[in-house]
């Protein structure tokens, strides 16, 4: 027999952590619910905010997603997304023989009720183009690219594909007429040039650009989760750059670069503004 999870709810600090089975409600300045076919990310980005870094591996069997979905589509209604690549990405390498995430999709897509948001570092997203133009409930597919430098990439993000390969995918997604925008997150003083990877896009796809941020919104769930205090972005570029000197930067390419070269870059305001950070700063 299926196991069939209810909702339940967590005293964590100040806030309430939400789950039904696997899939977490998460509340900061976005609230939605998060969840993966996968536990840990073979891509190992060392600023993973929700600190995933591992060998990627099912954490449910295919005939427990139907059953799984069912229960979140009673329980959680339609009023946040369901979201897709938070707690850890969905397209690692073992995707390819699992194929765990595109037999999601086509459940998801059974279930238009549920409304469905998807992000990865990965390029294997494009192999599914077909099953996400069934969706009626797709409301947004991002692939994040926060570096053009492959070097720098094989150092930050070790196990994730090269630029070439996401800005490839992230094309074939734009001309099949699907609702992709590219995320430039985290921006990393020194390392993310906004404008090389973004003139490399069609200038109609919307490119975000969000800080590299230590996540003190989300330190409860951190540490609810991971046992962590201080995130990993912060172990690793604290001693360089505190979260102020990076915010300080972040606003100075934003005043410098603007829309970029083809206009299409989109500027995230700072996690820590008050306002919700999937607002954009007007263009200088």
């Amino acid at each position: 027999m299926l196991f069939m999870p209810d909702l339940i709810v967590k005293e964590v600090g100040p806030i309430k952590v939400k789950s039904i089975g696997s899939i977490i409600f998460m509340e900061g300045e976005m609230k939605f619910w998060a969840w993966s076919a996968y536990d840990k990310c073979s891509f190992r980005c060392v600023y993973c905010s929700v600190e995933a870094q591992g060998v990627s591996k099912p954490q449910i069997l295919k005939e427990e997603v139907g059953p799984l979905l069912d229960d979140f589509d009673k329980q959680a209604g339609r009023k946040f997304p369901f979201y897709m690549g938070v707690t850890s990405d969905p397209y690692p390498p073992i995707e390819s023989e699992q194929q765990l995430t595109r037999h999601t999709l086509m459940e998801l897509a059974k279930r238009p009720n549920i409304r469905v948001v998807l992000c990865t570092h990965g390029d294997m997203i494009a192999r599914d183009i077909d099953v996400f133009k069934s969706m009626t409930n797709l409301e947004g597919v991002g692939i994040t690219i926060p570096m053009h430098d492959n070097e720098k990439i094989k150092q930050l993000e070790p196990g994730a594909p090269t630029f070439e390969a996401r800005v490839a995918a992230a094309i074939k997604l734009h001309e099949a007429g699907l609702p992709v925008h590219v995320n430039i997150t985290p921006w990393i003083p020194g390392v993310s040039e906004a404008d090389m990877i973004a003139r490399e896009l069609p200038a109609d796809m919307k490119v975000n650009v969000g800080v590299l941020s230590y996540n003190e919104h989300q330190r409860y769930y951190t540490k609810y989760l991971f046992g962590r205090d201080i995130p990993s972005a912060q172990r690793v570029f604290g001693k360089e750059y505190t979260q102020e000197k990076i915010n300080d930067a972040f606003l100075a390419a934003h005043k410098q670069i603007g829309g970029g070269t083809k206009g299409n870059l989109k500027w995230l305001v700072l996690p820590t503004s008050g306002k919700n950070h999937t607002h954009h700063l007007t263009n200088p």
